[in-house]
């Protein structure tokens, strides 16, 4: 299947719900500092999934997993053991069945692999993190992982930062990858610069046969690497609505409502006696509510309370937002305006 890959910088249109799964591609270089960046990213383009590489992510850091979690979502984590940086996370709704096989462990790259059940596919995400480097025995191991994917797996996405220039032709390594690619029959979907040096190092492949994959964007990202957006033929499930049944007191007309009261038995002939006028008030009082603000029941989206998230905040995070646009202009004006400003918010 060719890949529709088209560099944008416009926002996603969130007006239109997808109607099917949204996979997005984060190289973060770090999400302790871009936590509040990264929810939104999640937010504004209304993401399924995500994979993070570069999470730089402690195994015992669960704070900062936390606060990277958006409401209604679930945190994989698969952190690079016994050294600095790099490191693999995946976010995704926690209405999607998955499991976490075992994989292999490999020397030359870092390795998370979910296997995700709809109830109309079932798919395989690989999220993959080679650091820069000597390639060393990459493409053996890489090779072999493939030749285990592809015979027990029929749809399927890897990505990941592979730190391979796949835009230079004449690179040795790029060949290499290409020609890895070909003998497995995937697809490597990304025509589009990913990188602030504009190279093409953040992936996303498929078999070459599997409609898994429909289009493929570049968007602005959190780091000197850009974000992908991943459009997959798979549909989303429909949660369950939560039906709300209530008055409908906005259309009461309030005049009438008066009149009714004042020509009712709780004003003409009041009980004298504080039981039955206690009644009385009850009785007259539900029926004319019930003619005048008649009961009506709606679904509803469900949604935790978010005191705390006040329009100053709004109004901060929109201009925090603004200014991130920064990465588009590529001025360093913009930028040192970003930082001086992230630091007072």
């Amino acid at each position: 299947m060719l890949s529709k890959t088209q560099k944008t910088k416009n926002k996603t249109n969130t007006l239109i719900k997808p109607k099917h799964l949204v996979f997005g591609l984060l190289n973060a270089r770090s999400v302790v500092n871009k936590t509040e960046t990264i929810v939104d990213f999640i937010k504004e383009h209304d993401l399924d999934i995500l994979s993070i590489t570069e999470t730089w992510l402690q195994s015992n850091d669960s704070f900062s997993a936390c606060n990277i979690t958006p409401h209604g979502f679930n945190f994989i984590n698969s952190p690079r053991l016994n050294k600095r940086g790099g490191g693999i996370a995946v976010i995704l709704k926690n209405n999607l069945s998955f499991e976490k096989p075992t994989v292999a462990v490999f020397s030359t790259f870092e390795i998370q692999l979910l296997r995700i059940k709809c109830p109309t596919k079932v798919f395989s995400i690989v999220t993959i993190y080679r650091s820069p480097g000597p390639v060393g025995n990459f493409f053996d191991e890489f090779g072999d992982f493939l030749a285990t994917l592809c015979s027990t797996c029929d749809n399927f996405v890897i990505a990941g930062d592979f730190n391979i220039h796949m835009d230079k032709e004449s690179d040795e390594s790029a060949r290499k990858m290409r020609s890895l690619l070909d003998n497995f029959s995937i697809d490597q979907h990304v025509n589009s610069p990913t990188h602030v040096h504009g190279h093409i190092i953040d992936l996303v492949m498929s078999r070459h046969d599997s409609q898994l994959i429909k289009s493929v964007s570049v968007i602005d990202g959190v780091s000197d690497h850009e974000g992908i957006l991943v459009n997959l033929s798979v549909a989303r499930q429909i949660d369950n609505p939560l039906l709300k049944t209530f008055h409908q007191f906005k259309k009461l007309n309030r005049v009438a409502f008066q009149e009714d009261i004042v020509n009712s038995e709780l004003c003409v002939n009041p009980s004298s006696d504080a039981d039955v006028l206690a009644s009385q008030y009850d009785t007259v009082l539900s029926n004319l509510i019930s003619k005048h603000a008649p009961i009506t029941t709606q679904s509803v989206k469900s949604r935790p309370l978010a005191l705390w998230y006040t329009p100053d905040i709004a109004l901060a995070k929109i201009e925090r937002r603004r200014l991130e646009r920064w990465r588009l202009t590529k001025l360093t004006v913009d930028r040192e305006i970003f930082v001086v400003l992230k630091a007072f918010s």
